[in-house]
Formats: structure tokens, sequence, C-alpha cells
């Protein structure tokens, strides 16, 4: 295992420090993966807590999330069946309220259901997934109690298995069309949002090291930059170094300018 501390600087316009504080405690295991971590306020008063348990596989099995008083904010709990597939999730929150989602799965495999509970074991839903002859999900379907369809989603994939095109639909209505490209390692390189409801664009663009890390990533809303992150690493890939800038698009104006340093304290 090992232990990390961010800190976070706020900038002003020329990149001057503003303040610094300790923003999250971090404990990772052999594989890089977050066990758990304690979020920070400026005033070095607790923020959250979190804790991840992981599969085999590396997939999360369970994920908790505590306020600063360790009462419980919400819980994720995976279940898996015989062969190793999630059969069921249980989303737990602090109030009370939980949504269970219960996965069947056909003979076929070409079309699996997933019914969703609430804490009283009253449907509050379905979700319907169709799957090409690869196994790719070209179709998602959400409805509500009544099995009338409030969403659906509709994928197309190029030869990597990776979505190339994403199409939103709510209530028989297409609201969004999202374009995914893609380098020769597989990594997204870029992503296109089209907003067909409200006539926005957004495009994220995302730029590698030789070793794959993620370097570079901004995010353009209607051709203006509205978002840039820059990312350094040390020799063994560790994230050291996260710059954010942040525009808000509507009244042009900075809404973040900060710098992480993720130190390792072990």
């Amino acid at each position: 295992m090992r232990d990390w501390i961010t800190i976070k600087i706020k900038l002003d316009r020329d990149k001057n420090e503003i303040s610094r504080y300790q923003f999250n405690e971090t404990t990772t295991d052999s594989n890089g993966r977050v066990l758990d971590e304690t979020e920070y306020n400026e005033d070095s008063s607790v923020s959250c807590k979190r804790i991840y348990r992981y599969f085999e596989d590396g997939s999360v099995k369970e994920y908790v999330e505590y306020d600063p008083m360790n009462e419980l904010i919400e819980r994720h709990v995976y279940l898996e069946n015989e062969a190793g597939e999630i059969e069921k999730v249980v989303y737990e929150y602090g109030n009370g309220h939980k949504v269970i989602k219960q996965f069947s799965f056909s003979e076929l495999g070409l079309a699996d259901t997933a019914t969703l509970y609430n804490e009283n074991d009253l449907v509050m839903g379905y979700e319907t997934y169709v799957f090409n002859e690869k196994g790719e999900v070209i179709e998602r379907i959400d409805s509500d109690e009544e099995n009338v369809e409030t969403l659906k989603y509709l994928n197309a994939y190029d030869g990597n298995g990776n979505v190339t095109e994403e199409r939103k639909f709510v209530e028989g209505e297409l609201t969004e069309v999202t374009f995914y490209t893609y380098d020769s390692t597989g990594k997204i390189t870029k992503k296109e949002l089209s907003n067909k409801k409200d006539g926005f664009s957004m495009v994220d663009e995302y730029n590698y090291d030789g070793r794959g890390n993620q370097v570079h990533n901004v995010t353009f809303q209607n051709g203006a930059l509205i978002f840039e992150n820059k990312c350094t690493y040390d020799q063994n890939d560790h994230l050291l170094t996260e710059e954010f800038f942040e525009i808000d698009f509507w009244e042009k104006k900075v809404t973040r300018h900060e710098k992480l340093l993720h130190l390792s304290k072990s």
C-alpha cells in the first residue's frame, strides 16, 4: 500500500499563488487503486470520506461515502453470480432510501434486463440492453414502473470495440448525439457532443505522453475554451501535478484556476 496527500493551490490569472491547503489524503494498493480517501475543506475540516473495495479483476465491488460526522452519504454494493457477472447492485443513501438493480440474463445473451426496486421492494423501472453478435451494447432503453420508455441510447462501434457514436433519446425525441475518436492504442482523443434540444456543442480533446498517461485535455463549448487540465507524472507513471483552468461560458468569468500537487507519504 501507499499513502498520498494532495495539496490544492489556488492561482490568480497570472498563475501567482493565492493560497494552499491539504485537499486530500489517499491510500492506494499495490496496483494503484484507491482504497480510501479523505477530502478536506480549506479550513482543514473534513469534507467527506470514501472507501473503495474491488473484485479480483479490478472492478469496483463496494464504494462508500461518509460525511464529516461519519454518517452515510451513499453506498454502492456490486454482487456477482457464479459466472462472475454482476447480477445485483444496491445503492443505499443516508436518508434510508435504496435503489436495488437486479439483472436478468436471456439464454441467448442478446437482450438483458435490469429491474429497479426501492427499499420497499416496489418496482421503480426497468433497463433493457440489446447486444450485437459481438456482445456490444447497441441499444439501452430505460422505462418507468409501467414499462413506458423514458430514455434510450443507441451506440455504434469501431472494429476494436470502441463506441464511436452515441445517440440519446428522451421520451422518443433525439436530444444528443456524441461522436468519439481514438488513437491506435484505443485511448480516446476527442469527444464531440451536439445537444439538439438546447442547441449547443461540447468538444473534449485529450493528449497523452509516450507511456499512455493523459497529459492534457481541453473542453470547448460552441468553439470557446471553457476548461483545461495539464498533468505531469514521475518515472513510475504516478500522477504528480494537475493544473485546472475553468471558465463559466455564460458569465464569461474564471470559476476555477488551481493546481493540485500529489505527494507520496511513503
